[in-house]
């Protein structure tokens, strides 16, 4: 695991590497197993965007499962009754991502 001034650090470093792009963030619970999820969601979002995305997969723990669009979040287990995202709410999901690639400069 990364300490607060790793991460911060790395924050910044996915932020420069992102500059210009969507930046999708994952936060996956690595003791809950949820690493299969965070993937198949990140390969899904990735069909959208490959090149006009940044794509950070962030390690953590508590249960967290969570989906942030350029700072905002979009899915968060917790808030959505600690259901796994259905194959429906995924297609969600990148329809968000697809619209923000459409709207960032030099977007599609």
């Amino acid at each position: 695991m990364l300490c607060c001034r790793e991460r911060l650090l790395f924050k910044q470093w996915c932020s420069m590497a992102g500059e210009g792009k969507v930046d999708v963030e994952i936060i996956y619970c690595v003791p809950c197993g949820h690493l299969g999820m965070a993937i198949w969601m990140a390969t899904e979002f990735f069909a959208e965007g490959d090149r006009d995305m940044a794509l950070t997969l962030t390690p953590s723990t508590y249960d967290v499962l969570q989906v942030y669009v350029d700072g905002e979040k979009i899915y968060d287990k917790q808030a959505e009754q600690n259901q796994f995202p259905t194959l429906l709410r995924v297609q969600q999901m990148r329809e968000v991502v697809r619209a923000r690639l459409a709207s960032a400069p030099g977007g599609r």
